[in-house]
C-alpha cells in the first residue's frame, strides 16, 4: 500500500517526459492566436539553447525538439 502510495507521489511530482510536453503544449494552445511567425522562430530557438546549456542536445533531446517544431507550427 505505502509503495503504490510513492509511486502515485512520483508519477505527480515528477511526470514523464511526455506528460510534461503535452501539459506544456496544452497551456501554449490557449494562446495560439498570440503566436506570430517569430514569436514560433524564438520559441524553438530558446529551447535548443536551453537543451544544449543542459548536458547538449543528445537523441532525445533531438526528438523532442524536432517534435516541437513541428507541434508549435500547429498553433
Amino acid at each position: 500500500v505505502a509503495q503504490s502510495h510513492f509511486e502515485l507521489l512520483d508519477e505527480v511530482t515528477l511526470p514523464s517526459m511526455d506528460k510534461a510536453y503535452n501539459s506544456a503544449m496544452f497551456d501554449l494552445s490557449k494562446h495560439k492566436g498570440k503566436f506570430t511567425p517569430e514569436l514560433k522562430e524564438k520559441a524553438v530557438r530558446v529551447l535548443k539553447r536551453v537543451a544544449e546549456a543542459l548536458g547538449g542536445l543528445g537523441e532525445n533531446e533531438a526528438f523532442i525538439l524536432d517534435r516541437f517544431k513541428k507541434d508549435i507550427q500547429q498553433l
